[in-house]
């Protein structure tokens, strides 16, 4: 339970911070904000709700992360071939170190905390449980799973791939001085993109901490209900 309300708090802080970032709105009005419509989804519409914010909250992110890549390669001098060399040559485009240290973030670090948190986040998350009880049977749950897994894969590769995007493009044209590295993606939006698309993209960021955090939020009350209040 504590651990729920830590990353919820988490989750809608950063997703403030950064929302701070590309407009001048204070914060902790996005958090009051996000937190009155979070607590109306989830009175008024339950696991249905949060099963269709996922749905909607998935197109959203795919869309604007296809526009801020496609916007970041274009406006890169070279395009894609000179990406690809820029990156390559500041070590930006593997997955290293490879050695078998298990004292730093290696490769095979990586890899065994990525199978532990699977194993924790799709067999044991409260989150997670809750939407695999809607299915009709347990045949759709697991295929509902596998899609599930199968689509993060593609959608972290985009989003690496426009980390990659903003090195490249800020080591051409340069960073604003005392930028710091989590600012850089928000300056870009906000100096780069329309203001439609600007809007778009703030649109998806608060789908993405209402998600989250709706289906947290969904399943603190279950537990709290049928594993506290009622025994």
């Amino acid at each position: 339970m504590i651990r729920q309300f830590a990353g919820m708090g988490t989750v809608l802080f950063l997703v403030a911070i950064a929302i701070k970032e590309m407009i001048d709105i204070n914060p902790f009005v996005v958090l009051a904000i996000v937190g009155v419509i979070l607590i109306i989804v989830n009175l008024k519409g339950g696991i249905q709700a949060v099963i269709w914010l996922d749905v909607f909250q998935g197109f959203m992110l795919f869309f604007s992360g296809i526009v801020c890549l496609t916007v970041l390669l274009s406006s890169i001098k070279g395009g894609i071939p000179e990406a690809i060399r820029i990156a390559t040559e500041n070590n930006r485009t593997g997955f290293g170190p490879y050695e078998f240290d298990f004292k730093q973030l290696t490769l095979i670090v990586m890899i065994i905390n990525g199978a532990f948190y699977a194993i924790q986040k799709y067999a044991t998350d409260q989150t997670v449980v809750q939407r695999y009880l809607t299915a009709k049977s347990d045949k759709d749950a697991i295929k509902a799973s596998f899609l599930g897994i199968s689509l993060t894969v593609p959608i972290w590769t985009m989003f690496m791939l426009i980390g990659t995007a903003l090195f490249v493009y800020y080591k051409q044209n340069g960073a604003p001085d005392g930028m710091k590295a989590e600012a850089a993606f928000p300056h870009f939006i906000m100096t780069q993109l329309p203001p439609g698309i600007i809007g778009f993209i703030i649109a998806a960021l608060l789908s993405a901490a209402i998600c989250s955090l709706s289906a947290d939020l969904n399943s603190l009350a279950a537990v709290g209900v049928e594993d506290y209040y009622k025994n």
